[in-house]
């Protein structure tokens, strides 16, 4: 006998649980250091000064998403927030990239230059 096994069954819990892990190791390090996220928020254009006050919200944004997307019974709604803030963050990279500007994303605390390749949380 051929068992079927449903995407809801296994893929669905394991895809929610990469996206909650992303979200979260990409917004503690934002908690913990807010200077480089809200740099890195003034060089995509979002703010025109340097408000650590952004950096920390943003974290803490991302990692209640995260949490909210890992223990919630059903995790559409923050599904569907984890879907927007990857949005923003895929529009803000795009449009930089396309004004042929680089400089430190601080998507995961720091270190990386945003890139056809950023990972955009």
């Amino acid at each position: 006998m051929v068992r079927v096994v449903s995407f809801a069954g296994t893929a669905l819990p394991l895809t929610m649980g990469i996206l909650a892990a992303m979200f979260v190791a990409s917004g503690a390090p934002k908690l913990r250091r807010p200077f480089a996220s809200a740099l890195a928020i003034l060089r995509f254009g979002v703010l025109r000064g340097i408000r650590p006050w952004a950096g920390r919200a943003l974290g803490g944004v991302e990692v209640l998403v995260g949490v909210a997307v890992a223990v919630l019974p059903n995790p559409f709604w923050p599904a569907v927030a984890a879907l927007l803030l990857l949005s923003v963050f895929t529009g803000l990279v795009v449009a930089a990239l396309a004004r042929d500007r680089s400089f430190d994303c601080a998507c995961f605390g720091g270190g990386e230059q945003i890139s056809s390749s950023t990972p955009c949380t």
